[in-house]
């Protein structure tokens, strides 16, 4: 008997399905991308950093993720080995440049992967 389309591979964010799909992680991108909240990932040498805003931005999500990646695409463009400085730094430079905001602390979230 299944479950809709995650047939039990959806509980866990370490469960890939027979098609090599993570349910959870699409999951939030869904989320994500409905909320209008403009989010950055960036991949380092060794660990990985996602910056997201607190707030609900008046701006359409979808201009700004397009932005987003064709900011990231020239910083990364010849696939640098960040450090997890500079890692994180990328990642919050970069939602601020796309928002064209200066974020305080208390306006961002920040997950770092290592």
């Amino acid at each position: 008997m299944s479950r809709g389309t995650g047939a039990g591979y959806d509980r866990h964010t370490t469960i890939f399905s027979p098609e090599g799909r993570l349910y959870q992680v699409e999951y939030a991108f869904k989320t994500v991308k409905a909320s209008g909240i403009t989010s950055i990932g960036v991949r380092g040498k060794d660990s990985v950093c996602v910056v997201t805003q607190k707030k609900v931005p008046a701006a359409s999500a979808g201009l700004k993720e397009q932005e987003a990646i064709n900011l990231l695409e020239k910083k990364m463009k010849n696939d640098p080995a960040f450090s997890y400085e500079e890692t994180v730094q990328t990642a919050i430079s970069a939602l601020q440049s796309v928002l064209q905001k200066d974020f305080k602390a208390t306006e961002i979230e920040v997950g770092v992967v290592t």
